[in-house]
Parts: C-alpha cells; sequence; structure tokens
C-alpha cells in the first residue's frame, strides 16, 4: 500500500504483487531504432527492475523510472538526429542538382 508523499512506494494489485512498470520492451525498441548508446542502459535497468519486482519494489520502482527517463532521452535523441540527417541529405542533394 502507498503512503501519502512516499513517491517510491509500490502500489499493489489484485494478487498482492506490487504494480512495476514494464519498461522492457520500449527499451528495447529505443536500443534497436533510436539511440543504441540510451538503450543498452535502459535494457539492462528495465531488466533490473523487472527482476526486483518481488523482492524490493522501492528499488525496482527506482530503476523503471531510470529506464523510462534514458527512454526518453533515446527518442528525443534518435527523432533529433533523424530529422538533422534528413535535412542535411535533402540540402546536400539540392546543392548536387544546381552544380550539375
Amino acid at each position: 500500500m502507498s503512503q501519502p508523499g512516499n513517491r517510491w512506494c509500490a502500489q499493489e494489485n489484485i494478487r498482492g504483487t506490487p504494480n512495476v512498470p514494464d519498461k522492457m520492451i520500449c527499451s528495447i525498441i529505443n536500443m534497436v531504432c533510436c539511440c543504441f548508446w540510451l538503450g543498452i542502459p535502459a535494457v539492462i535497468l528495465a531488466s533490473q527492475a523487472n527482476s526486483l519486482r518481488t523482492h524490493d519494489p522501492h528499488k525496482a520502482h527506482a530503476k523503471a523510472y531510470a529506464a523510462k527517463a534514458l527512454n526518453i532521452a533515446g527518442f528525443v535523441i534518435g527523432i533529433a538526429a533523424t530529422a538533422i540527417l534528413l535535412v542535411l541529405h535533402f540540402v546536400e542533394r539540392r546543392n548536387y542538382s544546381y552544380s550539375s
């Protein structure tokens, strides 16, 4: 049960196991599609959060929160890098067509 003012206290579901968000799928997508260097630590943290789910829900929530932060940063960096590369590609392509 959660206590007022305690951010990391895990709430329990009907079966009595703590509700720790699973960030593994998001971390794998981040690693493969967006930012490999932030995806690897996110996968590691998500795996640690899943393994700590029943033993230490407070640490599991902290690790899941860190994995979420890395995933958000990885998605933002991946989208920004893709946008920059697309702009550079089209600018270079346009400059090449004018010089021919």
